[in-house]
């Protein structure tokens, strides 16, 4: 789709046609991005970075799974990140080689894209490897997706403390279903980060990035960690709209119970007087209509008194 080559010199950051011959000695950075790049495009550009069989294998397939490895001099990483706006999994493939480094993506990623417009405009900080700025990157995303992620819970929690008839048991699945998964993404990442604390990747990728990697560990730790916890709370805000539910079916199942109870001796009384004997003796009497039609209504009016009383026909609270 499009591959971009840059050099950083200092602070300076220059768009370029290819890659940039450096040497041993030097500190400048020959960085490449590919967008969905062609295998064609992706082999030629391997070749530039002298990559052996291993990594251009595992080059060619990086989107399945995290992982990091040290193959003849060169680091290659395949990490999982959140993509703004949608917080679903993407992964960012990285390969360093001396002074040369690769990034690839499936599809456009913001921050990356902001992070090359913004340094093509105005540089960068340091001529370093752009894997600083993809740890940061990707930690930034962590904390959109867990600040995302709370307002909305903060959000759910309010309306069901507010109108719980606008809450449905589907919107909280699915805001449990968008935490775990981004909570899935940072344990990932935390695996990558993990995996990059060896000797073998210390010697690829340096000492300062090292650090780096460190402190980003530190925070992906610690919004993993925060997503746990949101986690907790979106199952609460589940069980409490359930039973929310279940006391509404109560309220229906009382009522119901009522209104049975109250017809129960009413029917009694039309099932005696409807009965076909030839001598009933009420029925030669002359108000005797009114008064058992008095009856049923006065049993009716006494047991619904009774019933309210006792608070049978409130709904619960």
């Amino acid at each position: 789709m499009a591959i971009f080559y840059y050099l950083v010199h200092g602070t300076d950051f220059t768009r370029r046609d290819d890659f940039t011959d450096l040497t041993d000695d030097s500190h400048d950075i020959s960085w490449v991005h590919a967008v969905a790049p062609t295998d064609e495009e992706l082999d030629a550009v391997l070749d530039d970075m002298h990559a052996s069989p291993d990594v251009r294998e595992a080059t060619r397939d990086p989107f399945s799974t995290p992982e990091f490895l040290v193959n003849d001099g060169a680091g290659w990483l395949s990490f999982p990140v959140q993509v703004p706006g949608t917080w679903t999994r993407e992964y960012i493939t990285l390969l360093v080689r001396g002074r040369r480094a690769l990034t690839i993506t499936r599809s456009p990623i913001e921050y990356i894209e902001e992070f090359r417009q913004r340094a093509e405009e105005s540089g960068v900080e340091d001529a370093d490897h752009p894997m600083a700025d993809l740890f940061e990157g990707a930690a930034r995303a962590d904390r959109d997706a867990l600040q995302a992620m709370r307002d909305a819970v903060d959000g759910l929690d309010d309306l069901l403390e507010d109108d719980p008839g606008r809450v449905s048991i589907h919107a909280i699945r699915l805001l449990k279903n968008a935490v775990l998964r981004c909570g899935n993404i940072c344990e990932d990442q935390i695996f990558c980060l993990a995996a990059m604390a060896t000797p073998a990747a210390e010697e690829v990728i340096g000492k300062t990035k090292t650090s780096v990697r460190e402190s980003m560990l530190t925070l992906i730790r610690h919004v993993d960690r925060s997503f746990d916890r949101l986690d907790v709370r979106t199952r609460e805000l589940e069980s409490q709209l359930q039973m929310i539910y279940q006391k509404k079916t109560e309220d229906r199942l009382r009522v119901l119970t009522v209104i049975s109870a109250i017809f129960s001796p009413l029917t009694v009384l039309a099932g005696i007087y409807g009965m076909n004997f030839a001598v009933i003796p009420e029925l030669s009497f002359p108000h005797a209509y009114f008064i058992v039609l008095g009856t049923m209504a006065a049993l009716a009016a006494a047991m619904l008194y009774y019933f309210f009383r006792r608070g049978w026909l409130a709904p619960s609270r």
